[in-house]
């Protein structure tokens, strides 16, 4: 395409040139540069027409570029997220029930492709369906999608400051595919201790009903926790409650169960029998 701009650039000067040759030219002017006033202007202007297309889609590559990198790095986080909640699933079903992996693996590829994704047994890999836009609904536009998950420069949770009887956590809320609003959601924090016991932590509202958060950015709340460090193994956020598009048209329910390992310093999801246990202790606290 370079080339095709470039040819059609040269092509286009040699056209203007041609027909003005007599004005620009002045066979009896001396020295190295026999052209006249208007063939100086004329050669700056041809330049120009040949230089600006060339330019033009020069930054144009870039920008395309930038939007294919960006929509891959959103891709690539997006399969993250998934990847982590196929793992979470596989665990619960064997945990639940007594099949082989292969039987497992199908029944995850099964509801996998509900969502338009199915998991590659060969190679591991959970790949995006493309399907003819005929034959499957589409939205038209996207909702926002409230997530916990760490960024390569930023963990969704971790400590910011600790006292003997306090820890405060830094949690970095993501609105997927669309900015969200009016927030009415309840943060509850359980311990687990070294011996498998839980206890309730307390809650709060660090989300405030006036925040607003934009499409794919990061809001960081705190949470002011009632432990001290080395008094759990994990520290778990429930995450309940309601939340709006930023034009208040619809209103979408957040229901999360994360949990912070205060040894390893990690994030992830909770589902399954912990989590029944998580809930129960919360509600049981907040009636």
């Amino acid at each position: 395409m370079f080339y095709v701009i470039l040819l059609v650039s040269i092509v286009s000067s040699v056209a203007i040139i041609v027909p003005s040759w007599s004005i620009i030219y002045d066979p009896y002017k001396r020295g190295y540069f026999p052209f006249t006033r208007k063939g100086v202007v004329l050669f700056m202007a041809v330049l120009a027409l040949i230089a600006l297309p060339l330019i033009q889609y020069k930054i144009q590559k870039k920008e395309d570029l930038r939007k294919d990198t960006n929509q891959k790095i959103d891709n690539d986080r997006r399969d993250s997220i998934l990847r982590s909640e196929y793992a979470t699933s596989v665990l619960e079903i064997k945990d639940k029930f007594d099949v082989s992996n292969f039987k497992t693996d199908s029944i995850i590829s099964d509801n996998l492709g509900k969502y338009g994704y199915k998991f590659d047994l060969a190679t591991n890999r959970i790949i995006k369906l493309v399907r003819d836009s005929s034959k499957i609904r589409t939205l038209e536009k996207d909702d926002p999608i409230l997530e916990l998950f760490d960024y390569p420069d930023l963990k969704a949770i971790s400590i910011q400051s600790t006292t003997d009887k306090v820890i405060n956590f830094k949690i970095s809320i993501s609105s997927l595919d669309a900015g969200s609003c009016c927030y009415e959601i309840l943060t509850a924090a359980v311990g687990e201790d070294f011996n498998g016991k839980y206890e309730y932590l307390g809650s709060d509202t660090p989300l405030r009903n006036t925040m607003k958060i934009a499409k794919d950015a990061r809001q960081p709340v705190f949470m002011y926790v009632q432990a001290k460090k080395n008094q759990f193994k994990m520290i778990y956020f429930t995450m309940n409650g309601k939340y709006k598009n930023t034009d208040q048209t619809k209103s979408f329910l957040w229901e999360g169960i994360y949990y912070y390992n205060l040894e390893a310093n990690t994030i992830g999801s909770v589902k399954g029998i912990s989590a029944d246990r998580i809930i129960a202790l919360v509600k049981n606290q907040n009636k």
